[in-house]
């Protein structure tokens, strides 16, 4: 017996249970993202409740176990409790349990846990779990004890359902896993719907404003959030609509946030990528490392236009760019796909912006290395010139880039400098670690003078 829309109910603790004097169709777990493999056992959980003329629950807990045990170190969450609930509830559930995980609950045995909560509280006729589920301090509780449990207290015990997209077990990790990636496709497939973070608009400390470019400041309020980096936005303000781009990470530069932040900002007029470099101090002078951050794998054309906007940042700096575009395997030699990639990469750039020194592709031992390129490509617009700008095809390489001429050449990094926003935005951060760079740890901006600032400090 499914309850009317205005009947469903948002049940937050145990003593509320005592209100709930019928019996009911139960499952227990996370439901992080409310993900396909979720809705699956809420499909089951429906059926059955019908089938029984019986109300369905879903049991949920806050926080989350892994929470309580592990804190800040516990994986990010895909929604908050509002969401969950109200997303639970959509789905069409009868009631959501949310019983309030605390040193309490967490010292209640298998079978206190099952007479308490299941029995006493929710009058469980039929409840469906995984054949893995683990309940109770004592991690005694399996399905075997529930099932022996329900014999003596009249509910039957299901096992859920297992759903696999692609030969994968949908699971709140795999999405995870692929927000990471940055796979948003993939993601709404295994959500059955797109990705969504929201949170309130917030005051921050206004420095993007006082630097030309107003940020929206959200905060996410949660330990830590299932995606971090630099992400190409649109946003919709009052009916219209904007370019931007989004930060969402910690922003260790900035005061002393420790949750994680979204922040918006504009896109300039004409733009359509957003790039990022990274400006290192060698010995050997400056060196700019692009894109690091945001585009994992661009295209050929993203390629040659993350060069040039490179160049144009290299050019702030009072350098003449001399623009390398690396791959993981040498100028003619075997065909590999990066490669490919990169050639048709510096056909572009040499079409459309014929004036700039760039070639490739080419691993950065030769480009770093004048004599070298010289022996084995002597007719490179390269020879006998200092490379001092390098284009990664692909994440990897920047990564393995970046830790080679860290480890060889004791250098200092400054950034990244984000390019194509309304102005250059730079986080001026000396000693960036690697990680810190390919997350993108925070957005800050930097007007003329400040520019003209860092050229004399070069």
């Amino acid at each position: 017996m499914a309850l009317e829309p205005s009947k469903m109910t948002f049940i937050r603790d145990l003593q509320r249970l005592q209100s709930f004097n019928q019996r009911s169709v139960v499952t227990i777990g996370s439901f992080d993202g409310v993900h396909l493999g979720h809705q699956a056992i809420l499909k089951q959980v429906k059926s059955v409740a019908a089938q029984l003329g019986l109300p369905s629950v879903v049991m949920t807990f806050e926080p989350q176990p892994q929470e309580f045990f592990s804190g800040e170190r516990a994986p990010a969450r895909l929604m908050r409790l509002r969401e969950k609930v109200d997303a639970l509830l959509e789905f069409g559930v009868d009631s959501v349990l949310c019983l309030q995980f605390n040193r309490q609950l967490r010292h209640l045995s298998a079978r206190e846990f099952v007479r308490s909560v299941l029995v006493d509280g929710l009058g469980t006729k039929h409840l469906i779990v995984g054949d893995d589920f683990r309940f109770g301090c004592d991690r005694s509780g399996d399905f075997k004890m529930l099932s022996e449990m329900g014999e003596s207290y009249d509910f039957a015990v299901q096992d859920t359902e297992t759903l696999a997209v692609d030969g994968e077990r949908v699971s709140s990790t795999l999405v995870r896993q692929i927000l990471q990636q940055g796979e948003f496709d993939r993601a709404s497939q295994l959500l059955g719907k797109p990705f969504r973070i929201t949170g309130r608009v917030v005051y921050g400390q206004q420095l993007g404003r006082e630097l030309g470019f107003p940020t929206a400041n959200v905060q996410l309020n949660r330990y830590s959030a299932p995606l971090s980096g630099v992400y190409a936005v649109l946003v919709n303000i009052d009916g219209s609509v904007y370019q931007g781009a989004a930060n969402v990470g910690l922003r260790p530069t900035v005061g002393d946030l420790v949750k994680p932040i979204l922040e918006v900002m504009g896109k300039a007029k004409g733009v359509d990528r957003v790039a990022a470099t990274n400006l290192m101090l060698t010995k050997r002078g400056m060196l700019f490392l692009s894109d690091t951050s945001i585009n994992i794998d661009p295209s050929p054309k993203e390629l040659a236009k993350i060069a040039q906007m490179t160049a144009q940042t290299v050019k702030m700096f009072g350098v003449e760019p001399v623009v390398a575009l690396l791959s993981f395997n040498n100028f003619g030699s075997s065909p590999f796909p990066q490669a490919k990639k990169v050639s048709q990469a510096v056909s572009y750039l040499h079409r459309m912006f014929p004036d700039l020194i760039a070639d490739g592709p080419v691993q950065s031992d030769f480009a770093l290395n004048n004599e070298m390129l010289g022996e084995r490509f002597p007719f490179s617009s390269l020879h006998n010139r200092n490379v001092n700008t390098l284009i990664f095809p692909n994440l990897d390489a920047a990564n393995i880039t970046y830790k080679i001429i860290k480890e060889l050449d004791n250098t200092s990094s400054i950034g990244p400098i984000l390019m194509g926003l309304l102005q250059s935005a730079h986080i001026l951060q000396l000693g960036a670690s690697v990680d810190e760079i390919v997350n993108m740890a925070a957005i800050a901006g930097i007007d003329a003078q400040e520019k003209s600032k860092l050229k004399t400090k070069k």
